[in-house]
């Protein structure tokens, strides 16, 4: 009866849309913009950011910065995710040369008819960030 039951309790992916870099890097300018809508989404859900990058990316950490717009209502964070443990080993899961880490922005989100925009621009002091591939948005819903 539990092995019913358990894929019934999986979430699914409503909207998943990578972003791919351009192969000499992610500029500190460039910005990089998500829309979800309430077409993707008629329930509650997380949302969550994947990053994918090259074993050759320099760091172990990573600094973004996201604005959120639903509605009349933004939302503009900083946050520093862990790319790499203190030994220097990945955190994601590796495939073919590329690492993916996926990381909980936020969770329990309704979209309610809205439209949800999601900008990320990094906020590393390196001007251009090499070794990091796609960055990716998903919405999951339970």
């Amino acid at each position: 009866m539990i092995a019913v039951l358990l894929p019934a309790c999986k979430n699914k992916s409503a909207y998943l849309y990578f972003e791919t870099l351009p192969a000499e890097g992610w500029h500190q300018d460039s910005v990089l913009r998500y829309v979800i809508t309430s077409e993707d989404s008629t329930g509650v859900g997380d949302v969550l950011f994947h990053i994918r990058h090259t074993p050759a990316y320099p760091y172990q950490n990573m600094w973004l910065f996201v604005t959120r717009t639903t509605g009349d209502e933004t939302q503009r964070d900083t946050l520093e995710l862990y790319l790499a443990d203190g030994r220097g080993a990945w955190l994601g899961n590796g495939k073919n040369g590329l690492i993916t880490m996926p990381v909980i922005y936020d969770e329990q989100v309704r979209l309610g008819g809205d439209t949800m925009t999601i900008t990320i621009q990094h906020g590393m002091r390196d001007s251009m960030l090499r070794g990091v591939q796609d960055v990716g948005v998903e919405l999951t819903i339970f």
